[in-house]
């Protein structure tokens, strides 16, 4: 290189024009002329700097300062920077700040207004498109191979890909991470967030080609935290292949943990395309419900004061029963495969009729020709203070049966009224007559005859 030299010989500058390198001499003004090979300036660019020819001096590469920003302008190709040491050498581009600052590369678009800026800051590298409105970061836009993160991860090594957002009115800054087996084999995970909103769809598939039962499964586990940090499962949902068979038939369970299943919570209820099973993974009619033990119910009914309605199921020995209860939880009514059953209180509608078990006394003078008899199976007659006449009845359904009863031998007259005119259900007696007890104990059977009237079946014909 030559600099503010006078005396320079021939052969000297012949070899540096040779190479296509010569340096402005000092003293030439900006646009001041230049030999073939690159001396001083031309006219482009119009600041004194450097031009380097190529071998055969048709194209050249410009170097040079504008007083702002230093350029280096190739007339034709590429900028290549290639180091020429040895047989497998690596090229190393190192771009530094002075001082404190910091290098950074920028790349503009096609008209310079926006730009993509490579920096580092702080120990973070930074990647980010900037300018008067820059749209996207776009990562591999022709989408004809994939962007890959973290594939020489070794053992232990989980880094997280992290995004970070914060929106209006939701009180500061929050962030997703996702990574691969940090917590669990062959999973990946989510943190960093209360929720997760999908719009659309969510479609797990498993591609595993087979026929087996409980293949092709597919589930999703509820897991939590205890005080301590014990991490257990809390219910789980699990869709899988019903059967061996080469069919489409699936079946989806729900298993809830009762208090010490750790990650295998108990199996609670199956759906298919029978039905629904409870605590039982067969379902054979629409609703199967097994029971937790013996004598326990499978299926109880509440109010929604959380009082007990009904009991279906085992009652003991695990025969079937069938048990109701009223308003302040009473059982009023057993029906049992295996023992007694009875109504305790009210009536047993069937069809139309009805099987009473109520009682009645009954001790007015009368004559009465409307005694409400609903729900009655019993009436009793108190004749012990005054006589009783009753000329009809009310309230009677189809088929109810009404035991009359004389509770005491008592002088006083009871008399039931034969075919009363002004009687609401009239009382139809064997004799065809009105009919009198009187100091002797007795009564009558009466069968109540479309809800209309009643008739004496006491015996088989009047004596």
């Amino acid at each position: 290189m030559l600099r503010n030299s006078r005396i320079c010989s021939i052969e000297h500058i012949n070899g540096l024009l040779d190479h296509g390198l010569l340096l402005g001499l000092p003293g030439q003004a900006a646009g001041g002329g230049a030999d073939d090979h690159g001396l001083g300036t031309k006219d482009s660019p119009t600041f004194a700097g450097l031009t380097i020819n190529s071998a055969d001096a048709s194209d050249q590469i410009q170097i040079y300062h504008d007083n702002t920003d230093m350029y280096i302008r190739p007339t034709d190709g590429s900028i290549v920077f290639l180091t020429d040491e040895g047989d497998n050498t690596t090229t190393l581009v190192d771009i530094k700040g002075k001082g404190t600052g910091r290098g950074n590369i920028i790349i503009r678009d096609e008209n310079d207004a926006e730009f993509l800026s490579l920096r580092t800051a702080t120990g973070k590298g930074l990647i980010s498109v900037q300018g008067s409105s820059p749209v996207s970061l776009r990562l591999q836009q022709e989408a004809d191979i994939p962007v890959t993160i973290f594939e020489s991860a070794t053992e232990g090594e989980t880094q997280e890909l992290q995004i970070y957002g914060f929106g209006t009115g939701f009180g500061g800054i929050e962030s997703l991470d996702v990574s691969v087996e940090q917590y669990a084999a062959n999973t990946a995970e989510f943190f960093g967030l209360d929720a997760y909103m999908f719009q659309g769809n969510i479609i797990t598939l498993n591609n595993t080609h087979e026929d087996t039962d409980g293949g092709r499964e597919s589930r999703h586990d509820f897991k939590g935290q205890q005080s301590g940090g014990e991490e257990t499962t809390l219910a789980r949902l699990e869709a899988a292949h019903d059967g061996s068979a080469d069919d489409e038939k699936g079946y989806l369970d729900l298993f809830i943990n009762d208090g010490n299943d750790g990650d295998a919570p108990t199996h609670m209820v199956r759906v298919n395309s029978v039905g629904v099973s409870i605590n039982t993974a067969t379902p054979v009619v629409p609703l199967t419900v097994k029971a937790n033990a013996v004598g326990a119910p499978p299926i109880r009914a509440h109010t929604t004061g959380d009082v007990v309605n009904a009991d279906l199921g085992s009652y003991a020995l695990d025969n079937a029963a069938l048990r109701l209860y009223n308003a302040s939880a009473d059982l009023k009514v057993l029906l049992y495969s295996n023992g007694d059953s009875y109504l305790n209180g009210g009536n047993l509608d069937i069809g139309a009729g009805a099987i009473s078990s109520a009682t009645l006394t009954f001790s007015t003078v009368g004559p009465t020709d409307n005694l409400d008899v609903s729900g009655v199976n019993t009436l009793f007659i108190d004749n012990s203070s005054n006589a009783v006449t009753i000329g009809g009845l009310a309230g009677g359904v189809d088929g109810q049966v009404l035991y009359i009863a004389l509770i005491n031998a008592g002088a006083n007259n009871v008399i039931l009224e034969h075919n009363e005119t002004g009687a609401t259900q009239k009382i139809y007696l064997h004799r065809g007559a009105d009919e009198t007890l009187n100091t002797e104990y007795g009564g009558w059977i009466l069968v109540c005859h479309g809800g209309t009237d009643w008739h004496d079946c006491s015996h088989a014909r009047h004596v």
